[in-house]
């Protein structure tokens, strides 16, 4: 096994997993791309989340870092039942290597899904919605009246304390979670020959989606499905989330386009 030398950085807060991982780039790794990935794994049962790479120029080399915000309930489908122990994988180009000498464990209650917004919570939403217009307004001179930038700002707010959100995007992404949340409770598991091709440009001729699309089309023993939209997420109705999160649930392995 090829050696590394790396450390790690975990901090948790309000079951929100900050990460950072530093290494020193090997060498020979200077030809092909270069992946982090943070891996849960309970039992034999584990989940692998990307992290953000950048090359820095260190005192002693070029050094990996990798760093992510992870909200653990979104880790696995449904709550863990033993305890999780969090590795990563570097990958060069193709080929992986499984850093699990550092191994570091996390309490299966973390991963928990709390319980719905209170209704404190709701009520505290509806008071703000009273107070729109004044907050809106206020922030919109304290931005140089940028309205665009003081309706973020606002909304910004209103989510770090109520739990709500005014955006229509979080508020079809939160929907198609529940969706795809209830096919996969229905269906149990996914078709075992099916992939999906998901994307929200149109395939080009020659292009990544459609030369992969092909060569998979030649197995008999593939099904393969698409769902290829332009609009954006917050744009999509809900008959389409629906579809998308159904797909998405059935398929064994989604190709993702963006």
């Amino acid at each position: 096994m090829k050696n590394f030398n790396y450390r790690t950085t975990v901090n948790i807060s309000d079951q929100v997993l900050t990460l950072g991982f530093r290494c020193a780039r090997p060498e020979d790794m200077r030809e092909h791309k270069i992946r982090v990935q943070a891996v849960f794994t309970q039992r034999n049962t584990s989940r692998r989340i990307p992290m953000e790479v950048s090359l820095v120029e260190g005192e002693t080399g070029p050094m990996i870092h990798a760093d992510a915000k992870i909200s653990l309930p979104c880790v696995f489908l449904g709550a863990p039942k033993r305890k999780v122990v969090l590795t990563f994988a570097l990958w060069y180009g193709v080929r992986e290597y499984e850093l699990t000498d550092q191994p570091f464990p996390l309490q299966k209650e973390l991963f928990y899904e709390r319980d719905g917004a209170s209704q404190k919570q709701l009520a505290l939403f509806g008071l703000y919605t009273l107070a729109l217009p004044f907050m809106v307004g206020h922030a919109w001179l304290k931005n140089n009246r940028d309205l665009k930038a003081a309706a973020k700002k606002v909304n910004a707010v209103v989510e770090k304390k109520t739990g709500y959100s005014y955006s229509p995007r979080q508020r079809n992404t939160d929907y198609f979670a529940s969706q795809y949340r209830k096919e996969v409770r229905r269906t149990r598991a996914p078709q075992a020959n099916k992939v999906l091709f998901l994307s929200e440009r149109e395939p080009q001729e020659g292009g990544n989606l459609m030369l992969l699309k092909e060569r998979m089309s030649r197995d008999e023993r593939i099904e393969i499905e698409e769902f290829i939209n332009t609009k954006t997420v917050d744009l999509l109705s809900r008959q389409e989330l629906r579809d998308c999160a159904v797909a998405c649930a059935n398929a064994k392995v989604i190709i993702l386009e963006d």
